[in-house]
This record gives structure tokens, C-alpha cells and sequence, in this order.
């Protein structure tokens, strides 16, 4: 529910001054954004009847919100600033356009989430399921991108379990995925994306896993 530092464009981001005490979000409410901390400071607590705890105090460079912004699960802590606290809201529209602007921002962000989700209970296994998709079709389309323009991209598949971390069962499937939607084929222990096509294909379904596994 926390993280690193997450890029910033103000230009395209909404920018929020909120009093201390100021509740931003409920545990269980529905979202579709996340939260950069500017400045100040935002305090993560869950429980419930009056029984709260304390989870994480996040400063200045810290996101916070993003699971229910990749996984379209609802809030799984209540966050309040603790003191007078600027933030910039990404809503899911704005995360996609970041996306295509910097890959590299999807990367750190899945990173970070990964890290969190490894030490997390079963609550949450089937998000980071839906991460470990992100993250293979991320390096898919890293790939594609670095390609010459017009020729099919091809790569292994052991290799592409490497380069993105996720286990062969995820790899696997995924890959299936996308051969059925036509984003790639796969055969021998290889895959071929299919030049500029393919690589539109995978960019319209990494849009789909960040925002809501909806396949």
C-alpha cells in the first residue's frame, strides 16, 4: 500500500492541500486513483469498530493507493495526513499516459509492489498474480519497443522468465494470452511479436492489467 518515489508531471497531475486530520481514503471504499506525498505526511491505519492500527507513516516521495488502482480491489487501510499534507492525485486515465511516456515508471512501481506482496497473507494473492501478469507483458512490450521498426521481435522464453521475475505458470499463461489475442505467437520454447501490431496489442493489454483484469 506503500512505496518509493514515483514520478511526477504536475502538468498532468492534480494537486491536493488537505488540513491535518483530514481523512483521504476509508479501509473498504471503492478507488481509482492513487496518491503521491509531496509534502507533509500521511498516516496508514486498519481495523475497525475503533480498533485501528497504525501501518506506516508515509513523507514527502512516497506513493500510496496504487493497489486498488492496479488491482480494482477496494482500499485495504484508511489513510488521514497527520499534518498539513500536499498530494498529487493519479487517476487511472493519467496512469495510463504516464505509462506510455516512461515504461520505466511501471517497472519501479511493480517492483515495489512485489516486494510488499511477498511478505503479505493470502489476501492478496490473487493481486499479485495480476502484478506477475503486469510485469511479463511489461518486458514483452520493453522488447518490442527496442526493436527495429517494422520486424518481428523474438526472444526466449526461459530468458523472458528471467529478465521480468515471474514463475513459468504466469509466464506460461500470460503468453497463451496474448497468442490468443493475436499480440504474439509462441512455439519451441520461443515467442514472435508481430512488429508494430504486435507491440500495440501488448500496450492495449499492459493498459488492461494496471487498470482492471477484466480477461
Amino acid at each position: 500500500m506503500t512505496g518509493g518515489t514515483a514520478p511526477r508531471d504536475p502538468a498532468r497531475l492534480h494537486e491536493r492541500r488537505l488540513s491535518a486530520g483530514t481523512v483521504i481514503f476509508r479501509q473498504g471504499d471503492p478507488g481509482d486513483d492513487m496518491f503521491v506525498v509531496t509534502a507533509g505526511r500521511v498516516r496508514l491505519t486498519i481495523g475497525s469498530g475503533g480498533h485501528e492500527t497504525v501501518i506506516g507513516t508515509l513523507e514527502a516521495g512516497a506513493f500510496f493507493g496504487e493497489m486498488t488502482l492496479l488491482g480494482g480491489v477496494p482500499r485495504s487501510a484508511t489513510a488521514v495526513a497527520a499534518t498539513d499534507t500536499t498530494l498529487l492525485r493519479i487517476g487511472r486515465d493519467v496512469f495510463a499516459i504516464m505509462m506510455q511516456d516512461d515504461l520505466e515508471v511501471v517497472f519501479r512501481m511493480l517492483e515495489t509492489i512485489r516486494g510488499r506482496l511477498a511478505a503479505s497473507d493470502e489476501r492478496f494473492e490473487t493481486l499479485a498474480a495480476r502484478i506477475e501478469r503486469a510485469r511479463v507483458i511489461a518486458e514483452l512490450l520493453r522488447r518490442a519497443l527496442a526493436g527495429d521498426d517494422g520486424f518481428p521481435v523474438t526472444g526466449s522464453v526461459g530468458d523472458l522468465e528471467s529478465a521480468c521475475g515471474a514463475s513459468t505458470d504466469a509466464v506460461a499463461a500470460t503468453l497463451a494470452a496474448l497468442a490468443g489475442d493475436r499480440g504474439l505467437t509462441v512455439g519451441e520454447g520461443r515467442f514472435t511479436i508481430a512488429g508494430p501490431d504486435g507491440a500495440r496489442r501488448l500496450a492495449e493489454s499492459l493498459v488492461r492489467a494496471l487498470a482492471r483484469d477484466r480477461d
